[in-house]
């Protein structure tokens, strides 16, 4: 009878909250207050006497009390107890298995040894989430979890539109994130801390109401297929449709299987991208050689070509807004000698020189086009420095505007700024060391891909190591990203190549990429993914460029260096990665 009632009562809550979500146990163990004592003083270093053991953890804020005025009954005169007076604020830096040691960051007045402290304690929480329908269904058990503290609640604000100088000016301790199934923990330094996933709980769809006879000696009927839609049992219905959204098939099937020849070119090109240099309208295509850069009319003429006369070797290009074009060159042993170039509608002159930066442009405002100019220093010891710029220009020189926090073994060469995920920040998305896909939030690591990507039929030789002891770097032109929002949420994409050769690892100056296909990564229910676009072609992928709602591959076969071979502008329809139900196959039509 009970066990009826509860479920029962079970059915009837899931009718009236159609789905809710359950933060995980270790959100309410990480986040509750939690007493403790200053055992020590050190200048701005306090020591507490909880540590590991007791559920201290790194970036735990905890803020120091001091006994304030006494509450006195007015009858009896009695001392009932102390108001708490909030005098310091100490984050912690280091834990070890019983103490821990924090560092304040707000100190109003001296406090003596010993002296309390909680964790969450009178402290502000700004929360923020994109749905509304999630904090409704949250917030009780979130307030409960910071009852000792002060929750804000901001539906209308991102994460990207906070900086640390606001939330330091309000005094903001904490910044929450509630995103789907998720909850991110930050510090004012907007540095993520922790994050935790919980599932959404939802009631099956509703069944048949009639019972359901079955046959004890059912009959096969027979089937008609008519070409070239299958048989009905093979599509799926919509409450099928509906209760399973997505396929294990999308990892496998490309959603751009088709394509178009567009032209072909008499030269193996090492990079390529397309643009409207010159704002009237219409792209223009720039293609790379060993020996030249040349700009194009789309299905049109030759407009100009550019030399590089000096020394060093040309490695790729970058475009940019209003005809603005980085070219990354390269000496050995010395360093780069990068150059922006300007096309004037007929000509593309040198602008400034001699630049030890790698350059590229990206796409900061998530318009598509490469909006924002960067450099990331040189180093003698592994090619890519440590630093990367946001530069402008004054003249003919480069002013340095902005240091951004990359990770360590950021590479800008086969990178972008985008946010996947919807928060409001942009991730860094990058092709390591070991020619996976990275994503990191600043110096947080998100998502490593699993298989290898990037990869050029095309590299120069680069000096390497502490003096006397060199040695040779291989550095691929590797392909530019692009930045979509293919399926329309609002969040955007990442399309890239991935070329594979036989023996990149085992003889990584030969590369002899035998193919190459298009690969775009999105932020779905399971997390980061990266989906095919096209299949696999015969021959490496050189680079990409986008014109209306269409994608543009350009594919080489044979040799950079000895030009001996040619190249071919191919054209995809421009969408995400999906499974259709079965039915005819679309017929791809160009875009005028």
């Amino acid at each position: 009878m009970k066990k009826s009632l509860l479920i029962s009562f079970l059915l009837l809550f899931m009718i009236i909250f159609p789905a809710w979500a359950i933060l995980p146990p270790e959100v309410k163990k990480d986040l509750s207050p939690l007493s403790a004592l200053v055992i020590g003083l050190d200048g701005e270093t306090v020591i507490l006497d909880k540590g590991r053991a007791q559920g201290v953890k790194l970036g735990d804020i905890f803020t120091i009390y001091r006994k304030g005025k006494p509450v006195i009954h007015p009858q009896t005169k009695e001392v009932l107890g102390y108001l708490k007076n909030p005098v310091a604020k100490a984050e912690i830096v280091r834990v070890e298995e019983n103490f821990a040691t924090g560092r304040l960051t707000y100190k109003k007045e001296e406090f003596p040894i010993p002296s309390p402290a909680i964790r969450f304690g009178d402290q502000k929480i700004l929360l923020i989430a994109p749905s509304a329908s999630e904090i409704e269904i949250l917030i009780p058990e979130l307030k409960e979890i910071f009852s000792q503290s002060h929750l804000i609640v901001e539906t209308s604000k991102t994460l990207g539109a906070l900086s640390p100088a606001e939330l330091g000016q309000k005094r903001i301790d904490f910044v929450l994130y509630l995103g789907q199934g998720e909850l991110r923990l930050y510090n004012p330094r907007l540095e993520l801390i922790r994050a935790y996933t919980f599932p959404l709980i939802s009631p099956p769809p509703p069944g048949p109401t009639a019972p359901r006879t079955i046959s004890p000696h059912p009959q096969r009927k027979p089937q008609t297929y008519t070409s070239p839609t299958p048989p009905s049992a093979l599509t799926p219905s919509p409450s099928v449709s509906n209760r399973y959204p997505y396929s294990t098939l999308r990892y496998t099937q490309p959603s751009a299987p088709v394509f178009r020849r567009e032209g072909r070119l008499p030269q193996v090109i090492i990079d390529f991208e397309m643009g409207d240099l010159d704002e009237d309208g219409k792209p223009e295509i720039v293609y790379l050689t060993p020996k030249a850069l040349y700009v194009a009319r789309y299905r049109g003429e030759l407009l100009t070509k550019y030399q590089y006369q000096s020394f060093g070797k040309v490695l790729n290009f970058s475009l940019g807004p209003r005809g603005w074009l980085a070219l990354n060159v390269y000496v050995d042993k010395e360093g780069l000698r990068s150059e922006l170039l300007k096309f004037d509608g007929r000509n593309l002159r040198p602008e400034i020189k001699n630049l030890n930066l790698i350059l590229s442009f990206a796409d900061f405002n998530g318009d598509g086009r490469n909006d924002t100019l960067l450099g990331q220093t040189y180093s003698p010891e592994n090619f890519f420095g440590h630093k990367v710029y946001i530069l402008g220009r004054r003249g003919n020189q480069v002013t340095y505007q902005k240091e951004l926090k990359v990770p360590e073994g950021f590479r800008l060469i086969g990178s972008a700024f985008a946010d996947l995920d919807g928060d409001g920040y942009l991730e860094t998305i990058f092709i390591n060391k070991g020619h996976k896909l990275a994503v990191y939030r600043y110096t947080t690591k998100l998502w490593i891909s699993n298989r290898k990507v990037g990869g050029s039929s095309y590299v120069i030789k680069a000096s390497a190591g502490p003096y006397r002891q060199t040695y040779k770097l291989t550095i691929p032109a590797e392909v530019n990203f692009l930045t979509s929002d293919l399926n329309g949420d609002g969040r955007k994409e990442v399309i890239l190549v991935a070329n594979e050769s036989s023996h990149r690892d085992l003889l990584p100056g030969i590369p002899a990429y035998s193919s190459g296909e298009v690969l775009v990564l999105t932020h779905s229910a399971t997390g980061f993914e990266l989906l095919p676009i096209s299949g696999k072609f015969e021959g490496p992928i050189q680079g990409l460029g986008i014109y209306g709602q269409e994608l543009f591959v350009a594919l080489a076969k044979g040799n950079p260096f000895t030009q001996e071979g040619e190249s071919y502008l191919l054209a995809l329809p421009l969408k995400m990665p999906k499974i259709k139900a079965s039915g005819p196959q679309d017929v791809y039509r160009a875009i005028p």
